[in-house]
């Protein structure tokens, strides 16, 4: 996976963070894999971006799933994980996804709400469009847990395309699944100006690859 990263460019950097567009299968963070990361990536890039020798720091506030591409912050100090982190504790961090899932989501929008190992998880989704056999989603998490949207859009009988974990019949190419962080907003940490970052959703997205052949 590590060629999927070689033409990847940050879309904004300062002395503090720098913001990516995460490929979808490609690690947040190195594993027991030993797979190249978007972290391993974004310490390489600044070593070369800045021509610096030795350990240079790059921290993660978030993650992103491995199979889930988007939008991304990564730290450049301690001060500013710290300060970033916080935010994202006390949910003043805002992050916004679209899903492409199996089946006709009846409700126009809703609310999920559930408990996974006596912790609270809730999101809102609306619906972007219908597709025949598909629904395109827009997904706000309220809370942060592990493949919370996966799982909980899998429990409402709607698994993610792609998502052969929760649900879906077939996987997509490449570890990827039909969820993406299309926006992100975050108070600067330093600076203390509001943030906003999107991205358009991929070229393999099925969707796009469907409507590009009919």
């Amino acid at each position: 996976m590590r060629k999927n990263l070689i033409n990847l460019e940050p879309i904004y950097i300062d002395s503090h963070l720098i913001v990516v567009i995460k490929p979808a299968g490609i690690l947040s963070q190195g594993d027991s894999t030993g797979d190249f990361s978007i972290l391993d990536w974004a310490k390489e890039w600044a070593q070369r971006e800045f021509s610096k020798g030795g350990t240079v720091y790059m921290g993660l506030v978030h993650r992103l799933d491995r199979p889930v591409g988007g939008v991304m912050v990564l730290v450049r100090t301690s001060k500013v994980a710290s300060r970033l982190s916080q935010q994202f504790r006390e949910r003043r961090v805002s992050k916004s996804y679209q899903a492409l899932v199996n089946g006709q989501v009846q409700n126009d929008f809703g609310r999920l709400m559930g408990v996974v190992d006596g912790r609270n998880e809730s999101l809102e989704y609306r619906v972007l469009e219908r597709y025949g056999a598909h629904t395109l989603l827009s997904v706000v998490p309220e809370t942060g847990r592990k493949h919370q949207i996966r799982r909980q859009l899998s429990k409402l009988g709607h698994p993610i395309v792609g998502d052969i974990r929760y649900g879906a019949a077939s996987p997509l190419p490449e570890q990827q699944i039909a969820l993406f962080a299309v926006a992100l907003d975050f108070e600067h940490p330093m600076r203390k100006v509001p943030m906003s970052f999107t991205a358009e959703l991929p070229s393999w997205w099925p969707i796009k690859i469907s409507l590009s052949t009919n």
